[in-house]
């Protein structure tokens, strides 16, 4: 998990200023950094930085003149803590600075030694590198995992960004006249926008709707964000962006594996692992699943808690621990120091936010980082959008059993929902007519666009299917705050040089899978929930 930057331009580099704007991103690796660059006249070469290790005896990147093409790493070392995972990474004509997990990066590297590759480290950058030598863009969808990077082929001098799936890694780029900049946070690429201005759109959609991180416009206009599941390329001529991944339909039954080999493999690393835990399925099916798989002997949890009972989820938490035998940390958020931590919090964040809870959350982070030595956490954030965790989809899952004639199954349903909700069952049906209502005359589309007027088109923008329950997950994946929730666990845990792993995002998982998280059964008994 790292930082990542970069510049092409058709005029010489000003190699301090970009290593002044590099430096903004220290928090994201502050265990190593390095930079590649290269010229016209087919001069290249690696440089270092006053945070290179010392192994590295290069020129300073300061003194670098004449640069056409500068690439920057900073390195947050979670594999192989050596030298070895030096980044830039070069191998052949290719080099590379990644920002990411690619976790299934051992099974990689076999398919790839078989083929004759050749490994000199036990890190996933390099199985990353050498898989984009062999297969080019279709890597991008091999890897399970979560990235951005930038690869530049020194001999065709394409550069070409990547970021995973669903945009849990970040990547921001601008591109005026001849120049072309990149990195993992606005404020590295704002340092290149001369009278960076307000987004005016941007800003209507956050302050009339709530809208954030909807659209692939930041706050300041002429910075972008790569779409989730795309790659661009940057051949110096053009640029352009394409699709390498669509979510599909899937009809694959063996979630209980899927979850427990997503959780397995985002235990491994060669730092010590912790979780975030609260009283909510998703984080503790998580640590649950830990415990049953002997994946580790004492691990530590984390819980943001609170003095008023109506809000602390700590009774739920101690029966998990209890049954677990983990070790939990509660920690309390402090309101007198909200007001001290908020400039940092709103530059950490990089935009207005809607909700506190983004507050807490880099609260806790803070905490962790301070008073312990973990690196990477595990958290349950995406689970609600793949298995329908919210209560707006209860009366999905009703409208869908209508829509499919399964009125036996719908009148047993909304039964158990009644009792659930606390509402009468005549409430719920009328919610649901009204609903329907809103349905068959597309008035919830027109909301939508609406919600989304700046980036969604009439094409874009459908049905995924005729089945009501799908077509709410398909756009509880696409079209919902889930970039949100991604940006903020992102930029609050890498603040504080912490990795967040997510493992609910499974690449086999789709909207296929549409179970009610409430109907989700482990083999181990999960502690009871509210």
């Amino acid at each position: 998990m790292c930082g990542i930057s970069g510049i092409i331009s058709k005029e010489n580099i000003d190699s301090n200023k970009y290593y002044c704007a590099h430096s903004l991103l220290k928090h994201r690796g502050p265990d190593d950094e390095g930079f590649f660059y290269s010229n016209n006249r087919g001069v290249y070469g690696f440089a270092r930085g006053n945070d290179t290790c010392s192994d590295f005896d290069q020129v300073a990147i300061q003194e670098i003149i004449g640069a056409k093409v500068i690439i920057g790493h900073r390195r947050l070392s979670i594999f192989d803590l050596s030298t070895a995972g030096h980044q830039p990474m070069r191998f052949d004509n290719l080099v590379l600075t990644y920002n990411g997990e690619i976790f299934n990066y051992l099974e990689l590297r076999e398919e790839l030694m078989d083929k004759g590759y050749v490994f000199e480290s036990n890190t996933d950058t390099e199985v990353f590198l050498k898989a984009f030598h062999l297969w080019g863009v279709d890597a991008f969808n091999k890897f399970n995992g979560m990235w951005a990077a930038a690869i530049y082929d020194i001999e065709s001098k394409k550069l070409f960004l990547t970021r995973d799936r669903y945009g849990i890694k970040p990547l921001f780029f601008n591109i005026s006249n001849d120049f072309f900049c990149f990195g993992s946070e606005v404020k590295f690429v704002a340092k290149f926008v001369p009278d960076a201005l307000l987004n005016n759109s941007i800003a209507f959609d956050y302050i009339r709707y709530g809208l954030i991180d909807h659209t692939n416009k930041t706050f300041i206009e002429g910075i972008e964000s790569l779409d989730p599941g795309h790659y661009l390329i940057n051949d110096g001529n053009q640029i352009s962006t394409r699709r390498y991944y669509k979510l599909k339909k899937s009809y694959n039954d063996e979630i209980e594996y899927l979850v427990k080999n997503s959780i397995s493999l985002r235990m491994a690393a060669d730092v010590e692992v912790g979780a975030l835990l609260s009283g909510g399925i998703d984080s503790t099916s998580i640590v649950c699943l830990i415990k049953e798989q002997s994946l580790a002997n004492n691990l530590r949890t984390f819980t943001i808690d609170f003095d008023d009972k109506e809000f602390s989820e700590r009774p739920f938490v101690e029966n998990t621990l209890e049954k677990t035998g983990f070790h939990g940390e509660f920690i309390k958020i402090d309101s007198n120091k909200i007001e001290k931590i908020l400039d940092d919090a709103l530059l950490t964040r990089e935009s207005p936010f809607r909700s506190m809870s983004v507050m807490s959350q880099y609260s806790l982070f803070e905490h962790i980082y301070n008073t312990t030595n973990v690196k990477v956490i595990l958290s349950g954030e995406g689970a609600d959008e793949v298995f329908t965790g919210y209560t707006n989809d209860l009366y999905v899952f009703l409208l869908s059993l209508l829509q499919s004639f399964k009125f036996q199954k719908f009148k047993c349903e909304i039964r158990h929902i009644s009792l659930r909700l606390n509402r009468s069952i005549i409430r719920i049906v009328f919610d649901l007519i009204i609903r329907f209502g809103k349905d068959f005359l597309r008035l919830n589309k027109f909301i939508v666009k609406r919600g989304f007027k700046f980036n969604l088109n009439g094409n874009e923008y459908k049905s995924y299917s005729h089945n009501a329950l799908k077509d709410s997950l398909y756009r509880g994946l696409t079209y919902s705050a889930l970039q949100e929730y991604l940006a903020n666990n992102d930029r609050n845990s890498m603040r504080f040089s912490i990795e967040t792993r997510v493992p609910f995002w499974i690449i086999e998982l789709s909207i296929g899978l549409s179970l009610l998280k409430s109907r989700i059964i482990f083999q181990m008994e999960l502690p009871r929930f509210h």
